[in-house]
């Protein structure tokens, strides 16, 4: 029996009954507390409150009680990334702000006779206004779990804010609203050709999705495909009225009417039964 602040009763109950005083809002680390380990430490039992340490549970951001753990760390998943691996360019904007000159109009050519006046086409310029937002990417780590682990740890974590960095740029090149705070995808840009599908997704679907660019000048320097991995399941089991597939045989090689796609979850999928999605050439 111990006579500790004005309070009489045995060792172990004064430890329990500070530590739900002060670390209440972990009842998980409190209910650890009171199930044996204040009398194993009085006794000198260090094995069993090893064993209570090992055993407990860790709260999920990391706690003050960090348990022994193995040395690598099982990453969080995230969607694959595609924006710079099909071909966005990076643009240095030191002053936050850039302007881009657009070649609107060139020269003309064309026959005339040998008594025919040439006319001339004057040259147009415009502006391309470019202007930087900014992105914070932040996560809430305890001091304990900043301290105590290991720099593999670390650098897991810092790898996981660079990660969801990415994440977020892909999201917004498709989808971005444009507001003051935020780039404008190309599902808000005007003139970008798009279609349709109304229908459950056939083989011609590609076809039609790529028609729309090479009905352009634009120069073919680097085409993909990006869609997400729900959309390549349906197209992986196209079949045409003979029963074959009609585009299994290519996608094993990793192309879809000989251009490669890359497939990502960054593109949203409905939840319902149509599963409605999108997809980019």
């Amino acid at each position: 029996q111990y006579k500790l602040e004005g309070a009489t009763g045995s060792l172990e109950q004064y430890i329990a009954d500070k530590t739900e005083k002060h670390y209440g809002h972990d009842k998980s680390f409190v209910k650890m507390i009171k199930s044996g380990m204040a009398k194993n430490v009085i006794k000198g039992n260090f094995g069993e409150v090893t064993k209570s340490i090992n055993n407990g549970t860790m709260p999920a951001d990391g706690g003050y009680l960090i348990q022994e753990m193995y040395g690598e760390l099982i990453e969080l998943l995230r969607p694959k990334l595609f924006l710079y691996e099909v071909g966005a360019r990076v643009v240095p904007m030191p002053t936050g702000n850039l302007n881009m000159p657009v070649h609107k109009t060139g020269a003309l050519s064309f026959f005339i006779g040998e008594t025919n006046k040439a006319k001339g086409k004057k040259q147009t310029l415009a502006n391309l206004k470019l202007v930087s937002k900014k992105q914070v990417s932040m996560v809430i780590m305890s001091n304990e779990l900043i301290r105590n682990n290991s720099y593999e740890a670390d650098m897991a974590f810092l790898n996981d804010i660079i990660n969801e960095m990415a994440v977020k740029m892909n999201e917004v090149a498709l989808s971005g609203t444009g507001t003051d705070f935020t780039p404008k995808g190309i599902d808000n840009y005007t003139g970008i050709g798009s279609l349709t599908h109304s229908a459950v997704v056939d083989g011609d679907l590609p076809s039609e999705l790529a028609g729309l660019v090479e009905a352009t000048d634009v120069p073919m320097e680097k085409p993909y495909y990006v869609m997400p991995r729900v959309l390549r399941s349906q197209l992986y089991n196209v079949k045409n009225s003979s029963g074959n597939y009609v585009l299994r045989e290519e996608m094993n090689q990793g192309t879809i009417y000989g251009y490669p796609f890359i497939l990502s979850n960054v593109i949203p999928v409905g939840t319902d039964a149509n599963k409605k999605t999108k997809a980019y050439f």
